[in-house]
């Protein structure tokens, strides 16, 4: 059974409707956390015309996930956030539009759906709120709506972030890079290869070339396509400020440093 996000978090869930029915106990609540059970988005995003939108279909996530796109030539926005969540080994499982945080700000309730929930290895809980630039820092009660979400996480022990095309992607290198990871993650890789991978990564203390992972494999073609498709799967990293090849240098994923391919399953 896939995991699930937010297991065992004390906030309301429905089998049928999104938000719960409201009690006498929200007057005292600076916040409801909203999702559904079955893992659906608490918000449809619906065609507008001032942004595209479109559909990701993630390994990882084990479904396809909505976004709104933003960028004009070049992957940017929400799909670039969730290409990120794809290839980041330390992302266990991740969703879009999952939660909704009713939010009690100067006496009035507020609707706020972060972008994107993101469940890591640790167990750790982020929230990502996903931003074309920093202008919003000028908008002052959409900062103001931020920050109480910030709060919220934090008494909760999740992280909020907020991720813009920049800090995403400070480079087109770096950009080029996700766009091309993430193209091999539903490359065919079996557990036995990549308990092979790991244990090659832990026998040369965790650091190894992408020539040397296709060695280990039995000279394999294509080791530059195989080695990111093994950071699809949370085996190892590989750098995403210079061009791939080679003699890049790969580098083992801490929950890989055992033969132990649980997580690339």
């Amino acid at each position: 059974m896939r995991m699930q996000l937010f297991r065992g978090v004390g906030a309301e869930t429905s089998n049928d409707q999104p938000v719960g029915e409201a009690s006498w106990a929200d007057l005292h609540a600076r916040c409801r956390v909203v999702w559904t059970s079955s893992g659906e988005p608490v918000r449809q995003i619906s065609p507008r015309s001032r942004l595209p939108v479109g559909r990701y279909n993630s390994r990882k996530a084990g479904r396809m996930l909505h976004h709104q796109s933003r960028g004009h030539g070049k992957v940017g926005g929400e799909k670039l956030a969730l290409m990120i969540c794809e290839i980041k080994p330390e992302v266990a499982d991740f969703r879009s539009q999952h939660i909704r945080l009713d939010l009690l700000i100067n006496g009035k309730v507020q609707a706020y759906f972060p972008d994107i929930a993101m469940l890591l290895h640790d167990g750790t809980i982020a929230v990502v709120e996903v931003k074309k630039d920093a202008r919003w820092q000028s908008d002052l009660e959409y900062r103001a709506k931020l920050n109480a979400a910030e709060s919220v996480c934090d008494e909760l022990g999740w992280d909020f972030q907020v991720w813009t095309d920049s800090s995403m992607a400070p480079s087109t290198r770096v950009r080029e890079n996700i766009a091309q990871i993430q193209m091999q993650r539903f490359l065919a890789i079996d557990d036995v290869q990549a308990l092979i991978a790991s244990r090659a990564l832990r026998l040369s203390s965790g650091i190894l070339t992408v020539k040397e992972i296709g060695h280990a494999l039995g000279n394999l073609a294509g080791a530059g396509d195989f080695a990111r498709g093994l950071m699809c799967r949370g085996v190892l990293s590989l750098p995403l400020d210079e061009r791939i090849g080679p003699n890049t240098m790969a580098t083992a994923f801490s929950p890989c440093a055992a033969p132990d391919v649980r997580h690339a399953a």
